[in-house]
């Protein structure tokens, strides 16, 4: 499969047909494409080596000297996005390091008090605040299903029943949402404002946090009403095995911890205050935590529990996307799909959801969203001008189609990690992801579109 892949970029270098309109470096950027997306669905190689590959392909393809082009296809290690991911990341691991997520994870479950409704409730209400001291979604699942599954086996709670199905389903897909919310929240937030155009943490929740949370929220509701099981009140009666111990003091590495990302966090608030670039912080940040004395982190603690590669994903997809522009393929793209589809023509609803379906279909294809947002965003933004359509309002759209079209495991970490705990099945994922799917729609029309207008980003610029 590798080896057909490969071959795409190779014949365009050799023996490019001619496609009026397209430059030779566009098509062979095209072909880079194509064979990225051959090597991510097909999984023949690990995705950071396959990251790897997509950057040489790239540095082969590409116009002028070779030095010239190896610079165009390191575009993306040159932009702050990576960086300032692989910082998270670190700041994330810090909050498993010191011992605070777990202690979070425990306050959260031990003020349940063996209700049920409760632990739901606390579940969703406690997603956004957990997002921001525990970036990555997976992390957060990866704490909080442990901590889950002890619940269930002290209130006796047995396999199949709905409570735990709801919890893990809900834990699966509604993890990524928070995250959206917030700059900090992984690489689809921090790769999609780097492909908009660069927007500071505050910018980015200030339009983001209400469609994201509204989202979230509303969905959490749909889950509940749907799973609601009439014997939710013998779990508030069950009697535990035994009573939680009671927390014990912050230790100084959790104090020095939480000082290190608590003024992090400050400083991506208060950006419109200082006007630094959010990796700059975060880059502070990151270093402090591998401070001899006052920090909390060794690099081998970082390396081995964080996907630390993600930096190559991430720096790859930028890669593919400033091609993609730079070599005019994303415009000849949008405008060959102008003349085939008279999207012009189109009502804005209509119009708004065939720009939908396009990252929906990517996104149903391809299980990378960092690849998903670096080829879709790109095109759909070459797309709105001539549609006479605001490219940041559609830009943003993206990650949000991008987090919310999930049809099966493998789709997205956080379901499959979910999905392995046996309390739900493939079924109740389909089930819960076109609702999922459909809330998230309305949500755009609804909520997002009239509140980007409030903060200054109508889609009719």
């Amino acid at each position: 499969m590798s080896v057909v892949a490969f071959a795409f970029p190779l014949l365009a270098s050799i023996a490019p047909p001619t496609i009026d309109d397209l430059s030779p470096w566009g098509l062979r950027v095209l072909s880079v494409v194509v064979a990225g997306l051959i090597l991510w669905m097909s999984e023949a190689m690990p995705i950071a080596a396959t990251s790897l590959g997509v950057v040489a392909m790239l540095a082969i393809v590409g116009p002028g000297e070779s030095d010239d082009a190896l610079r165009t296809a390191l575009a993306g290690f040159e932009s702050p996005a990576p960086y300032f991911l692989l910082c998270a990341l670190a700041l994330g691991t810090a909050t498993v390091k010191t011992g605070l997520a777990r202690r979070l994870a425990y306050m959260l479950v031990r003020g349940a008090r063996g209700s049920g409704r409760r632990l739901y409730a606390q579940m969703v209400g406690m997603m956004g605040p957990m997002a921001v001291l525990v970036p990555s979604a997976l992390t957060r699942s990866a704490i909080l299903i442990p901590a889950y599954e002890a619940v269930f086996q002290t209130h006796r709670i047995e396999r199949g029943h709905r409570l735990p199905r709801l919890v893990m389903l809900g834990t699966g897909i509604l993890q990524p949402l928070a995250s959206t919310a917030v700059l900090t929240g992984g690489a689809v937030p921090v790769v999609a404002s780097s492909l908009v155009g660069g927007i500071s943490w505050a910018r980015w929740f200030a339009l983001m946090s209400v469609p994201m949370y509204t989202l979230l929220f509303s969905v959490g509701v749909a889950m509940y009403v749907l799973y609601r099981p009439i014997d939710m009140p013998s779990v508030r009666a069950a009697q535990p095995e035994s009573e939680p111990d009671e927390l014990a003091p912050m230790s100084a590495l959790e104090w020095r911890g939480l000082i290190i990302i608590g003024s992090t966090t400050i400083l991506w608030l208060t950006d419109f205050i200082h006007h630094l670039n959010p990796a700059i912080p975060a880059l502070i940040g990151a270093t402090a935590l591998f401070l001899p004395v006052v920090g909390v982190l060794r690099w081998d603690e970082f390396e081995s529990g964080s996907p630390w590669s993600i930096f190559l994903v991430t720096a790859s997809a930028l890669s593919l996307a400033v091609a993609l522009n730079d070599s005019g393929a994303a415009s000849w793209v949008a405008a060959t799909i102008v003349e085939q589809i008279p999207l012009d023509t189109f009502p804005l609803v209509p119009l708004l959801l065939s720009m939908m379906a396009i990252v929906a279909i990517v996104n149903a294809i391809l299980p990378n969203r960092t690849a998903v947002l670096g080829i879709t965003i790109p095109l759909l933004m070459s797309l709105a001008g001539p549609l006479g359509l605001n490219p940041v309002v559609v830009g943003l759209m993206a990650p949000i189609i991008a987090q919310t079209t999930i049809f099966y495991p493998v789709q997205i970490a956080t379901a499959l990690i979910t999905y392995r705990t046996n309390h739900y099945t493939a079924g109740e994922l389909v089930r819960a992801g076109v609702i999922l799917t459909i809330v998230s729609v309305v949500m755009i029309f609804v909520v997002a579109l009239p509140w980007w207008a409030l903060m200054g980003e109508p889609i009719r610029p």
